[in-house]
This record gives C-alpha cells, structure tokens and sequence, in this order.
C-alpha cells in the first residue's frame, strides 16, 4: 500500500467519523399551541436567535409543537418560555438514549422482519428509526 493511498484511507475515515452528528444531551420538547399566534410569533424569535429543529411546523393550524435543541441552548430557551409564561414537556433530555434503543430495537425487529435483507420499499417499516444508508438504499436506488 503506498503512502498516498493510505493518507487517502486515513482521510476519509477520519471525516466519516467527525462528520456524525451526536446528539447526546439534546433536549425534545413539546408545547401546547392550539393556534396561539402570540406562541407562534415567540417561536418564529426564537428560532432567529437559537438553533430549533422543529419537528411539527408552527403554524396557526397546529395544536402542538414538537423540537429539538442542542444542550448548549436549554438556559435561553427555557427562561424564554419561563417568562412567557408558557407550558412545556420534555420528552426526552437525551436524545442520543432514544436514538441508541431504536437501533438496537430495529436490529432484532429488522433481523426477523428483514431476514434475507432483500426488502422492498413496501416492507420498509415507517415507525423505526433507520440511519441514512438504509433508507438511500431503499429510495435512492
């Protein structure tokens, strides 16, 4: 193996290992909308001084409002829900733990349902979690 390719390995390992993202401590939240513009207004504030990663869009139409936040965002975005009086649930302080226990789930779950890895897209289960190479393999084909 000559230097140039083992640089070239060394490389691209490297920048497949730095690039996944973690989402360890990532907090899920969930607040009561119900069509509440002055919510959705502090929402729309919000996301233009925080990183929100919103799961359900807000808007005028939606009861609830489900996102995520990297840890180094819970301080300004709890006191600002604190001080406006708002309601919220976490659903889970820890988003990598979710992620950990579908995989290990969807492997035993995969493994029967899946058993000859030759499954088609009408055999892809929606409600588990699946990491970009299995979907890309089964609608980017």
């Amino acid at each position: 193996m000559n230097v140039y390719t083992l640089l070239l390995t060394f490389t691209c390992l490297s920048y497949s290992f730095c690039s996944q993202v973690s989402f360890i401590n990532h907090r899920l939240y969930s607040v009561k909308l119900d069509a509440n513009q002055t919510l959705i207004d502090l929402f729309d504030r919000l996301s233009e001084q925080i990183e929100i990663d919103f799961w359900t869009q807000p808007t005028s139409k939606s009861s609830r409002l489900d996102f995520r936040i990297a840890p180094n965002y819970k301080n300004v975005l709890e006191n600002a829900l604190n001080q406006n009086q708002v309601n919220y649930t976490v659903l889970t302080d820890d988003l990598s733990r979710w992620i950990q226990r579908e995989t290990v789930e969807n492997f035993f779950n995969q493994s029967i349902t899946y058993a000859s890895n030759q499954f088609e897209s009408d055999d892809f289960m929606i409600d588990y979690y699946h990491d970009y190479s299995e979907v890309s393999r089964i609608y980017l084909q």
